[in-house]
C-alpha cells in the first residue's frame, strides 16, 4: 500500500500491491461513516506510475498511466454511484509529443469544451500541456525548474458543529 512519509509525500511500491486492494475510500466526519468505491472497470492493472484522485468539475476523476502508453482519466459523474464512470480521455503519449523518460503527469484542469490541462514532470524540464481531444491538438508550455512544485488540494469545509 501506499506509505505516508511526514512531508506528505508517499511512496508507490507497486510490486505489493493488487489490482484488488485498491479503492477509494470516502469518509464522512459528521456521521462517523467511510464509503469504499471500486475503481474504473477499464483499470485492470497496477501500473508502475502512481494513479491519481481528484476532484474537477465537482465531480471525482481518477487518472491514470496505461502500460506506459496511453494517459487515461475517468470521471464519477454521480459521487458515490459505481456505475456512473465515464472514461473522458484516453490519450498516447505519442500524441501528447512527450518523451517516457523518467515522469509523471498530473491532471490538473478539466474545461467544458472538452481540453484536458496536464502537467508533466520529469527528470527534465516540467511542462504543462493543453490537450484538445476532439481535435487532437497539443500546446506545450516549459515550466522554469527553479520553481519547487507542490500539489495543491481541494479544501472543502466540512466540520460542523452540533
Amino acid at each position: 500500500m501506499c506509505e505516508w512519509h511526514y512531508n506528505s509525500h508517499y511512496e508507490w511500491d507497486s510490486d505489493t500491491i493488487t489490482i484488488d486492494q485498491l479503492v477509494i475510500v470516502s469518509l464522512d466526519l459528521s456521521k462517523e461513516r467511510y464509503t469504499q468505491f471500486s475503481l474504473p472497470r477499464g483499470f485492470d492493472e497496477v501500473s508502475l506510475v502512481e494513479p491519481h484522485v481528484t476532484v474537477l468539475m465537482d465531480c471525482l476523476c481518477f487518472s491514470y498511466d496505461y502500460k506506459r502508453t496511453h494517459f487515461v482519466v475517468w470521471q464519477m459523474k454521480e459521487f458515490g454511484v459505481e456505475q456512473s464512470w465515464t472514461r473522458l480521455v484516453n490519450v498516447t503519449y505519442h500524441d501528447l509529443q512527450i518523451n517516457l523518460e523518467s515522469f509523471r503527469m498530473l491532471l490538473l484542469c478539466l474545461s467544458e469544451n472538452g481540453n484536458v490541462l496536464l502537467l508533466s514532470e520529469s527528470n527534465k524540464q516540467p511542462q504543462a500541456i493543453l490537450y484538445n481531444h476532439k481535435d487532437n491538438r497539443v500546446e506545450h508550455a516549459e515550466i522554469s525548474n527553479n520553481i519547487n512544485w507542490t500539489v495543491a488540494q481541494d479544501y472543502v469545509q466540512s466540520l460542523v458543529s452540533p
